[in-house]
């Protein structure tokens, strides 16, 4: 349900019935967002509770009156506005001055964190935003919505909502420049993200409640403070009419129904997670002051990893017995293992049925997901996965490429309670059996190409790679078409596929990663094409150049073949996405324990250098080369961010901006050879266009 409608469905209740559990919900959701503010405001705890009961005593009082489609969460914080003003007069104006004063000398101490530097300027700046502007900070960082949701209840797109807030946090930005904090957006965001709602003194919510609604119920027209003494009497009132429902027996109504269920299912939840913690998840202790049982991320994760593996062991089966085929002791092991959280016995069993040739389909899947769970920090791979997931349309496919990039959304999409994507990878579609398990999937959602078909897109690789190699053979002087990547030819080549008969009778051999992306690409294509009615989501492993063309960005990910075809990337749209990754690499690795992850490192840096190049295929260099910077900047060692950049700087004549990118890799990463190469290449080339000798590598 939409949390703001849901909201205003209370507030009707409460004003229809003085509905005292509709009114206790509001306090729960909203009572730290108020506090906060207000706290914020007058700079001592207990005024700051004070106006926290001012506040939704009015929200009592005008419950009847509020507008249908009123964000209540920004008419509580413009309301706490007013209730705090009023509460501290003339003290508060003064007290404002002297922080505004105080900041000019403190902002920028080096010591000093960007909360601390924004923390006394902010209700000032929210104050001068305009409401438009103001809802959409409160609802993203004060209730830490998703841009999507932000979108929903201001009745905007999702991309108008991510504007609206971008435009905003330029605004605070500018507003603190003035009073001498200089901090860049991505910062401001997130320390609102982090320190923005505290947690309400324990029993607050309770005074609140009791206070609003005797108020609200007597219709009076004036708010006053209320004395210590008096909070004192409602609190013990409270407590009384808490013993009173305990003692008392009562009719159970539909919402002691709700209550019972989800502490039911909450403690069911909780119990499942216990059973399925894998070992390599550490174990929470559960808050003792939390209202009930809830899962940690460790836990979630776990649980949902073995109802992943549960999953697809049930999937393995279907295709064994739709052959006739026994299921080996060893898959059992296998599944077993995945379910139990054991990677340990799970690596063992892999590299086993590998070695068997009966690690494809539900097998690999597994494996891929829960390495992954290994891999990474269980709070980072939980949004990770969902900000993909979150950023597709319903019905949309979804492609994925690198390992994490397939592994993490396909468990958290097939253990989804909401609509399940239809997930496949890029780098499988070469490979028969795998199109064999995702017609088992997904065959009744989408048309999957036939054997013959696939067998085409090689047999049409290895025709366009040998008119590739008659070009680069008989014109030795121009660049040449045949990546040293590629591997064609006959028996003399290890492994890989055999195409069939091509000339002269001779079979050829296809091998190498190149090689076999070239091929996972026209069967992407064939895919594509086969099913115009469907929409793709793209998380890029190796560049898939002939679908960019009429691609765009899609939150972390890119479109392919979006509506408006060719015009579908602007400067706009390219120039948003940069705003998008700068904000989620403030948010992301403001947190130790992300920059400290090489995995999450990798993985954002992929996706960030994926879209810069879909900018410079588009000749938007100048947005291109900021995300291969972005993408550096958190990743300085990345090989395809290092890569790509110094090319972009090398065809704009910008060597020596090259070599400083080379340099710097190949300090970040001194093992790498490549790095090392790459300086020499450049510093010989710069020597060579000064009229230099040849200078060593590194």
């Amino acid at each position: 349900m939409n949390m703001q409608s849901d909201d205003m469905g209370l507030v009707r209740e409460y004003a229809a019935s003085q509905s005292e559990q509709a009114f206790a919900e509001l306090v729960k959701r909203h009572l730290n967002l108020v506090y906060s503010a207000a706290l914020r405001r007058v700079g001592d705890a207990q005024l700051a509770e004070d106006v926290a009961q001012i506040v939704f005593t009015a929200l009592a009082r005008k419950a009847k009156t509020l507008k249908d489609g009123t964000i209540l969460s920004g008419w509580l914080y413009h309301t706490t506005r007013f209730a705090a003003a009023d509460a501290v007069k003339a003290q508060r104006r003064r007290e404002r001055r002297e922080q505004e004063a105080c900041m000019q000398s403190l902002s920028n101490e080096p010591d000093r964190s960007p909360w601390e530097q924004i923390a006394p300027l902010l209700e000032p700046a929210m104050d001068a935003l305009g409401e438009a502007d103001r809802s959409a900070l409160v609802l993203r960082f004060f209730e830490n919505k998703t841009m999507a949701e932000v979108g929903a209840a201001t009745g905007a797109s999702e991309d108008a909502a991510r504007m609206r807030v971008n435009r905003s946090l330029e605004k605070l930005r500018t507003m603190f420049a003035k009073r001498g904090v200089t901090l860049t957006a991505a910062l401001i965001a997130s320390a609102l993200s982090a320190n923005v709602v505290k947690s309400a003194p324990l029993g607050l919510g309770g005074r609140v409640c009791l206070t609003a609604m005797l108020a609200g119920s007597k219709g009076g027209a004036t708010i006053t403070l209320l004395t210590t003494s008096t909070q004192k009497a409602l609190a013990a009132a409270a407590v009384l009419v808490i013993v009173l429902a305990i003692v008392l027996p009562r009719t159970k109504s539909p919402f002691d129904h709700h209550l019972a269920t989800s502490a039911a299912l909450s403690t069911h939840h909780s119990a499942e997670a216990a059973r399925h913690e894998g070992p390599w998840l550490p174990r929470i202790r559960q808050d003792a002051s939390s209202p009930g049982p809830t899962e940690s991320a460790p836990q979630i994760v776990a649980r949902r990893a073995s109802q992943f593996a549960r999953a697809q062991r049930e999937v393995f089966y279907r295709i064994a017995q739709s052959r006739g085929l026994a299921v080996p002791d060893d898959i059992e092991r296998f599944f077993a293992a995945a379910e139990a959280g054991d990677w340990e016995q799970l690596k063992v069993l892999f590299e086993k049925l590998r070695a068997e040739h009966l690690a494809g389909g539900p097998v690999l899947a597994t494996f891929n997901s829960l390495e992954e769970v290994h891999l990474w920090p269980p709070q980072e791979f939980l949004a990770y996965g969902n900000s993909i997931l979150d950023s597709l349309r319903p019905g949309m496919v979804y492609v994925g490429g690198t390992d994490p990039g397939r592994g993490i959304p396909e468990l958290l999409n097939g253990t989804s309670e909401g609509e399940r994507h239809i997930v496949i990878t890029q780098n499988g579609l070469a490979d028969l059996s795998y199109i064999d398990y995702l017609r088992v999937l997904y065959g009744d959602r989408m048309v999957l190409p036939s054997p013959e078909q696939a067998q085409s897109a090689f047999t049409d690789y290895v025709a366009d790679y040998q008119k590739r190699l008659a070009h680069d053979q008989q014109f030795p002087d121009e660049p040449k078409q045949v990546d040293p990547g590629e591997e064609v030819g006959g028996a003399d080549i290890s492994g890989g596929w055999i195409v069939g008969p091509q000339q002269d009778g001779q079979l050829v051999k296809v091998s190498g990663m190149i090689s076999t992306m070239l091929i996972n690409e026209r069967i992407l294509k064939m895919i594509m094409d086969a099913n115009p009615d469907l929409h793709f989501g793209l998380e890029e492993s190796f560049p898939l150049r002939t679908t960019y063309a009429d691609a765009t960005t899609l939150g972390p990910i890119m479109e392919l073949q979006a509506k408006d075809g060719q015009n579908a990337l602007t400067p706009e749209a390219a120039t948003q996405a940069l705003a998008y990754w700068k904000e989620t690499v403030g948010q992301v690795f403001s947190q130790q324990i992300a920059s400290d992850s090489d995995n999450c490192v990798r993985a954002y840096s992929k996706l960030i250098d994926a879209q810069a190049n879909l900018f410079a295929a588009h000749g938007l260099n100048d947005q291109a080369e900021q995300a291969y910077r972005l993408s550096l900047s958190i990743c300085p060692y990345s090989p395809e961010a290092v890569s790509s950049c110094v090319d972009l700087l090398t065809s704009e004549n910008r060597s020596q901006e090259a070599l400083i990118v080379a340099q710097s890799a190949a300090q970040a990463d001194p093992k790498n050879k490549e790095f090392q190469v790459l300086v020499g290449r450049l510093q010989n080339a710069q020597a060579a266009a000064t009229g230099g000798g040849a200078k060593p590598g590194p």
